[in-house]
């Protein structure tokens, strides 16, 4: 299955792609705009449950759980890439 795009807002897409075990997902939020953003990452908008873990691919730095949101900072033409477990 390919990803989705779960959301779109203020130059800030969420794409979402169900991972093969059938329990994590990756997760990429990218930037389309020209200044650095702030985001949060809600875990309802995108189908995660608080308790789901957060892990950032590229930095290979666990993260902790999501609760009900997190915070993100995305730099210009930016991309953070995350497994949520």
């Amino acid at each position: 299955m390919q990803a989705k795009r779960a959301l779109a807002e203020n130059g800030v897409e969420v794409w979402v792609k169900p991972l093969g075990d059938g329990n994590s997902r990756a997760i990429a939020l990218l930037n389309r705009g020209e200044t650095e953003k702030q985001f949060s990452l809600s875990a309802a908008r995108v189908g995660l449950s608080p308790k789901s873990n957060l892990r950032n691919l590229w930095r290979h730095k666990e993260l902790g759980k999501i609760s009900s949101k997190r915070d993100f900072v995305l730099p210009k033409h930016g991309i953070i890439v995350l497994k949520a477990s």
